[in-house]
């Protein structure tokens, strides 16, 4: 029974940590263009971060960008939310690819249609509200 019960607390103190949750883009430090993370025990201690992120408004209700982070630079897939909304990829902290940068006609209808979407069917959606293109970066 008692190693029973020390394998469940053991399973339950693992699993959790193994769930990568995304880092709120609020609570790392910017030095121009790179995200650096306080360190847990020195708080001076700033390395870059490496990980998904994600920047609410400011009643923390609404999403407005989320993406990943290497070393500190964008990378990897890319949204932002808003008047002005952006959907594309970064390769170290470089804009690469097809970008939607669209300007919204009307913010709340394009979170109300396309926020749920993913990858080409939220460009998609994008693109058919603002009547606008995407644009072309280096190939990433």
């Amino acid at each position: 029974m008692k190693k029973a019960l020390l394998l469940a607390l053991a399973l339950i103190a693992i699993v959790p940590a193994a769930v990568e949750a995304q880092q709120d883009l609020a609570e790392l430090v910017q030095q121009g263009d790179t995200y650096l993370k306080r360190g847990l025990f020195r708080r001076n201690n700033l390395t870059p971060y490496t990980g998904g992120v994600i920047r609410y408004n400011e009643g923390k209700r609404v999403v407005e960008v989320r993406g990943s982070l290497r070393n500190g630079k964008w990378h990897g897939r890319y949204e932002s939310f808003g008047q002005f909304a952006q959907s594309g990829r970064y390769d170290n902290g470089g804009k690469c690819g097809v970008w939607s940068e669209l300007q919204a006609p009307d913010p709340q209808l394009m979170l109300r249609e396309c926020a749920r979407l993913t990858d080409e069917a939220f460009v998609r959606c994008m693109v058919r509200i603002s009547k606008q293109g995407p644009v072309n970066y280096p190939a990433c």
